[in-house]
């Protein structure tokens, strides 16, 4: 067995993997670091088949990249192929914006689209002499880690996690003689949910008390829906802006992957959406603002931050991981 990083070793992002048994090589994940501008891997060199653990940009924003070039299947869950769909068409929306010239485009994407096969947790997957089971990975709904079998075990996952949320059940171990994972966190010990759940909500009660906004700034995946199954313990005034709201549509449609889509669709129903500056006008006289991106560097809770940052009362919640800088 050989093995290559061709990014996300060492670091946070444009994480992509090479594993190479016997004559059989395959690539798990290619995304990109979402700096200004955006960093690739290495160029991925020919593979007999590619594994998508999520669909985060920095495990799936090159994909379009090996497809142009390569006649490859791209083996995924199907909320993972649709989210990593969206997102990789904002992505070149950004690169537009923003004058950065994106190593794919619109044509790449549909290229892309057609080499998508979409598995669920349970399924088999032979290429070569190799076959690949899909497990649920927790993290967000449709991640999973994916078991390589051949003349030994070798386990691979992005992101995981291993309790169960309001949003997604948690990952169970997998037997095997080689595990390759996602450390963002390593070493790190985390407070336990349900505290952080009830300190997050009493901040919130804090900010709306004293008459502020709480804006909480959050990924479009997995983390805003996170959040406002958080929030409907709580009876706030919510507005959702931002690429979320695709999102969540998207999960709704695959309820298989979620914990439970009925709580999902109930939390949904207590949040105002906005549609439109009408809309954007009455969220900040509200309490609550769920947005995105969940780092600060574009989309809605920019123009949100500008109306709130001279009022001593609101506040902005963080609640997801942060790159430097």
């Amino acid at each position: 067995m050989d093995f290559q990083f061709l990014g996300g070793a060492s670091e946070v992002g444009r994480l992509g993997m090479i594993l190479k048994k016997g004559p059989t090589s395959l690539l798990f994940d290619y995304g990109l670091l979402p700096r200004d501008p955006p960093q690739y891997p290495l160029p991925a060199p020919p593979v007999d088949g590619m594994f998508i653990s999520h669909a985060h940009l920095d495990h799936t924003g090159m994909i379009p990249w090996v497809t142009r070039r390569q006649d490859v299947d791209v083996v995924l869950t199907p909320p993972t192929a649709d989210v990593a769909d969206l997102l990789l068409q904002d992505s070149l929306k950004i690169a537009d914006a923003e004058g950065f010239d994106a190593p794919f485009d619109d044509s790449d994407l549909r290229t892309a689209r057609r080499r998508f096969r979409t598995i669920d947790f349970g399924d088999n997957v032979d290429v070569g002499d190799l076959e690949v089971t899909a497990h649920p990975a927790g993290h967000i709904p449709g991640a999973t880690m994916f078991e390589v079998n051949g003349a030994e075990t070798s386990l691979f996952t992005g992101d995981l996690h291993t309790l169960t949320t309001d949003l997604v059940w948690g990952a169970k171990p997998v037997a095997c003689d080689t595990l390759f994972i996602e450390s963002t966190y390593a070493g790190r010990q985390h407070p336990e949910r349900l505290k952080s759940e009830h300190a997050f909500l009493r901040k919130i009660e804090q900010v709306v008390n004293r008459g502020g906004l709480a804006l909480v700034p959050s990924f479009a995946v997995g983390r805003t829906q996170d959040v406002i199954l958080t929030l409907a313990k709580a009876r706030h005034e919510v507005w959702l802006d931002g690429m979320g709201k695709k999102v969540n549509s998207i999960y709704v449609e695959n309820p298989e992957y979620i914990k439970s889509v009925k709580a999902l669709r109930k939390a949904m129903h207590h949040v105002s959406v906005v549609r439109g500056p009408r809309d954007s006008e009455m969220a900040v006289q509200g309490e609550v603002i769920v947005t995105t991106s969940g780092m600060l560097d574009g989309g809605p809770v920019l123009r949100y931050l500008e109306k709130i940052r001279e009022d001593p009362r609101s506040a902005v919640l963080l609640t997801g991981y942060q790159v430097e800088g």
